[in-house]
C-alpha cells in the first residue's frame, strides 16, 4: 500500500492534469452520434447561456494553440449570446452554393446547422454553422476561430 502512494505522490501532478482533461468540457471535444444530437445540445446550451457547452461541442482541428483558440471562442459565444436570442434551428444538407463555408476547413463537413434569431418577427436573421464528421462523431466546427 504504501508502495502505490508513494507513486501517486510522484506522479500525482501527471496524474492530476490527466483527470482535468477528462471532465473539463472546454479542454476536450464531446462528439455526438448525429447532426441532430449536436444541433439540440447547441440550442439548449445556447438558450442556458453556457458557452463552455458550445465550445465542448466543436472540433479544433489546429491544435497549435488549443487553449487560446478555446478561449477565444469562449469569450465570442459570451458577446454573442447576450446580443441575440435565439428563435430555432434546423439540419440542412450542404449545397452546392455552401462551397464559400468550406474554405479552409480542415475538417470535412456533412451537414450545416441554421438557427434563426431575433426576439420579434421583424428582428430576424440566420446564422449557418457547418457540422462535420470526425473520428467517428459529429462536432461543430468553430465559428470564431479567425483572430
Amino acid at each position: 500500500m504504501r508502495y502505490y502512494l508513494l507513486l501517486f505522490e510522484k506522479w500525482k501532478y501527471r496524474f492530476s492534469l490527466i483527470l482535468l482533461m477528462l471532465w473539463c468540457p472546454s479542454l476536450q471535444a464531446e462528439g455526438l452520434r448525429s447532426p441532430e444530437a449536436v444541433a439540440q445540445s447547441f440550442a439548449q446550451a445556447y438558450r442556458n447561456g453556457q458557452p463552455d457547452a458550445i465550445v465542448a461541442l466543436q472540433f479544433f482541428a489546429n491544435d497549435n494553440n488549443g487553449l487560446a483558440a478555446v478561449s477565444r471562442e469562449r469569450q465570442a459565444w459570451l458577446s454573442y449570446m447576450g446580443q441575440r436570442e435565439i428563435r430555432s434551428y434546423r439540419i440542412a444538407p450542404l449545397l452546392a452554393r455552401d462551397q464559400a463555408l468550406l474554405i479552409r476547413r480542415s475538417a470535412s463537413p456533412q451537414k450545416k446547422l441554421v438557427v434563426v434569431y431575433g426576439a420579434t418577427q421583424q428582428e430576424r436573421w440566420e446564422e449557418v454553422y457547418l457540422i462535420a464528421w470526425q473520428a467517428g462523431a459529429y462536432y461543430l466546427l468553430p465559428v470564431h476561430q479567425e483572430p
